[in-house]
């Protein structure tokens, strides 16, 4: 049982060790043959929070949880100027107007149709960049759609309930309508979204109560998947936990059992010890009994105080019982011997 317990838990130690494994494959490889631009630099967490501000423009605000995996400031590579380079690069929807950057200084700042650009070197660690917009809606709807530039863990759409509704392409998670921070919202996620994908929204306004019906949140909500996100351990397999943490619980019911067990044994093991020895020291005392009847026996035959016979009869009756217990004691040493084996 010790053994399985030890391969139980080097098993768990394995997985463990897999996972952060991976995670350093999935490093290396970014970093092997040509190097992408902004190697090094990953989103933790990404959401776009979309809403109505009247009836003709949406008010778009994104926060990014931007991690620079180094250990060294991030200067940028690609040039954008003559003296500036690109460190990080954000695309926008088409249309965006009324920008507006918090958590880089403005003098960092490059716009464009497709997106914004800040030059300003990232520190190691988690920088946190906000977005603000608007985009008009034209005919009532808008065709909303964005490109990842970084590897991104998560990334998710919110939109107050009961504003707008929003539909996503086949590449996004439709999680209903979900609780987060005592709000409800529509939410819409992607996990593990990759540099170069796009997604698009469908955006218009709001159909409840003419037939639109929310979807089935799937198994995980979008505010576990955030706190997941935003934990130390955002870097390895949430799986692999849980699958440790099953390990974990079986080995700890399978050792209970089996402490209890061992636990009951030992006590029927006592117990028929010390029935055994209560069994061959009554044996031993009716065997001494014997022989001091025996020897009482000769005596008076040898004073002539009994008849032959009755003496030559008797004295064959004690000596067969004498025979039989001496077996018996035999039996049960042998038996407690092999106990104690």
């Amino acid at each position: 049982m010790k053994k399985y317990l030890i391969l139980v838990l080097v098993f768990f130690l394995l997985l463990v060790n897999t996972g952060f494994a991976g995670a350093a494959i999935e490093k290396t490889t970014a970093s092997t043959g040509a190097v992408p631009v902004g190697a090094g630099l990953k989103i933790d967490l990404h959401h776009v929070l979309v809403q109505a501000q009247d009836s003709n423009t949406l008010q778009v605000r994104e926060v990014l949880k931007v991690n620079n995996t180094l250990k060294n400031t991030f200067s940028g590579d690609e040039k954008i100027d003559g003296s500036r380079k690109a460190v990080l690069k954000i695309s926008l929807p088409a249309g965006y107007v009324n920008l507006r950057v918090e958590g880089v200084s403005k003098d960092s700042l490059a716009t464009s149709p497709d997106g914004v650009v800040t030059t300003s070197p990232l520190n190691p660690g988690i920088t946190q960049v906000s977005l603000y917009y608007q985009m008009p809606l034209k005919d009532g709807s808008l065709a909303f759609v964005k490109t990842v530039n970084y590897p991104t863990d998560i990334l998710y759409v919110l939109s107050p309930k009961d504003q707008l509704n929003i539909k996503g392409d086949q590449g996004i998670q439709d999680y209903g309508i979900q609780v987060l921070e005592n709000k409800s919202y529509h939410v819409l996620l992607i996990d593990k979204a990759l540099p170069g994908q796009k997604f698009s929204l469908a955006i218009s306004p709001n159909r409840l109560g003419q037939g639109y019906q929310e979807p089935k949140a799937g198994f995980h909500s979008a505010s576990h998947l955030q706190r997941w996100a935003e934990s130390p351990l955002r870097n390895t397999n949430p799986h692999m936990w849980a699958a440790g943490i099953i390990i974990l619980f079986f080995a700890a019911v399978a050792a209970g059992g089996y402490y209890l067990r061992k636990k009951q044994l030992e006590k029927k093991r006592l117990e028929s010890e010390e029935r055994l020895a209560r069994m061959l020291d009554d044996l031993i005392v009716r065997y001494k009994r014997l022989l001091n009847k025996i020897d009482s026996l000769d005596q008076k035959n040898e004073r002539g105080e009994t008849e032959p016979e009755k003496y030559a009869g008797l004295r064959e009756q004690y000596k067969e019982k004498l025979v039989r217990i001496k077996l018996k004691i035999k039996e049960l040493e042998a038996l407690e011997e092999k106990e104690d084996y």
